[in-house]
């Protein structure tokens, strides 16, 4: 906190918090800026506004330097108060009964320099002060929706509306799973702790102007806008939203950085393959029933489905022991590395985490039961001829696998085109520890 003191030329440095004063931070005002008023700051600079030269001082919040003095309208001579949204800086007039309107200075390069003059923007002045019995306007501040004048013979504070045409504000801001804190549309700058690392997560970015237009970075993970701005989340990323308003005046910058990963849970490589929002088949790395239910809840699984005799078993996640007896009953003893499942989640979708390389070779080409009927299998990797050829002698007749919520399928002996849509997702080869569906 900062406070003007003209008798004492400086501006006073507080800890907001303690109160405790901070003379290190403290700001020694120049010789002709001798009677300090109100001030402002973007975080950089920080102006003075002197009532005995009419002008306003620009120092260097960091070093105290003065940097440039810039002279007010001549209409502007009894100035007390001022304010800026970051384009526009707002003087408060006593004699005038006015808030003067003038574009935000850029400090000058050379130090101290003088006879610079404020560019006046009348067009938004706000002239209503005098009109409606804020006859000595003093100290400026806004939320960026209303514009608070505090009066000194009244004692009050006269409140008026800003243009929604100037804001550039944004109402609310959510990335779906991380938490960085309230959100405030006064505050620029947010961070969060941990995420869930992988994650695909929905940005959601409220304007308080509908008229006003939005740019997000990084771009949207999909390209798909039906489903939301979706963000992959990695450590470290510096997500903007960036709000111009309807007028095109104004531009206001929300920033959030990502932080470091969850320590918390198993590692999302425990679940092989990317989980949508739906069905999904996955690969589990093996592991007890335990590790098994902690690693689908760190992926957001609902349910989980093991094929046994053609016919599916399932686990419920958090459903009483009855529910999921069957399922203990076939796997209770522990889970077989590189066991298919298929799962069902509500979401927010992971994508396939960087999984370590199979390096034990399969008991067959395709593991897994294989019984008359749909079987849940594992490829051991290989191009789609000789996956092909390996289904072929097991005497399977087609394969099916899921592709963003779709089945691609794979008819053995059928004509060309009947498998070109297999053959294009696969056209690297099938990677070792696929899943499939194959029907026997």
């Amino acid at each position: 906190l900062r406070v003007s003191d003209s008798g004492q030329d400086r501006l006073f440095a507080y800890d907001l918090e303690t109160g405790e004063r901070l003379e290190e931070r403290e700001i020694v005002l120049a010789r002709r800026n001798a009677d300090a008023r109100g001030i402002w700051s973007d975080g950089t600079t920080v102006l003075v506004l002197d009532g005995g030269k009419d002008s306003v001082f620009a120092y260097d919040l960091a070093s105290g330097e003065l940097l440039a003095e810039y002279a007010l309208d001549d209409a502007n001579s009894d100035p007390r108060g001022l304010w800026s949204d970051g384009v526009i800086l707002y003087v408060a007039d006593h004699g005038a009964k006015q808030l003067f309107a003038y574009r935000l200075p850029v400090p000058a390069d050379d130090a101290g320099e003088e006879d610079l003059a404020l560019e006046r923007v009348s067009a938004e002045d706000f002239v209503e002060p005098g009109r409606v019995g804020n006859n000595s306007p003093r100290g400026i501040w806004s939320d960026g929706a209303v514009i608070y004048v505090a009066d000194e013979n009244d004692d009050k504070v006269y409140t008026y509306n800003i243009p929604d045409a100037t804001d550039a504000r944004l109402e609310a801001l959510e990335i779906s799973g991380v938490d960085f804190g309230e959100f405030s549309p006064l505050r620029r700058d947010y961070a969060s702790e941990t995420i869930p690392h992988g994650n695909i997560a929905t940005l959601t970015a409220t304007l308080a102007q509908a008229d006003a237009s939005v740019q997000i970075e990084p771009p949207d993970h999909d390209g798909d806008p039906e489903n939301g701005r979706q963000l992959r989340l990695i450590p470290g990323l510096d997500v903007t939203v960036t709000v111009t308003s309807p007028d095109g005046s104004r531009k206001r910058a929300y920033r959030v950085v990502l932080g470091e990963e969850e320590e918390t849970g198993p590692s999302p490589d425990c679940l092989r393959g990317a989980v949508a929002v739906g069905f999904s088949l996955v690969v589990f790395e093996g592991g007890s029933l335990d590790d098994l239910e902690a690693c689908a809840a760190g992926r957001h699984v609902t349910a989980l489905y093991a094929l046994h005799e053609g016919e599916y078993v399932p686990y419920i996640l958090g459903a009483p022991d009855f529910v999921n007896a069957r399922f203990g009953e076939l796997l209770g003893g522990g889970v077989p590395a590189l066991t298919p499942l298929t799962v069902k989640s509500e979401g927010p979708a992971t994508v396939a985490p960087i999984a370590s390389a199979v390096t034990a070779p399969l008991a067959t080409c395709l593991q897994g039961e294989l019984t008359e009927g749909f079987n849940l299998v594992v490829y051991e990797g290989g191009s789609v001829d000789e996956l092909a050829a390996c289904a072929e002698g097991l005497g399977i007749e087609s394969l099916y696998v899921l592709n963003d919520g779709a089945w691609v399928l794979y008819i053995l002996g059928a004509p060309a085109f009947v498998n070109d849509a297999f053959r294009e997702l696969f056209a690297g080869g099938v990677p070792a520890a696929t899943p499939l569906v194959a029907k026997a």
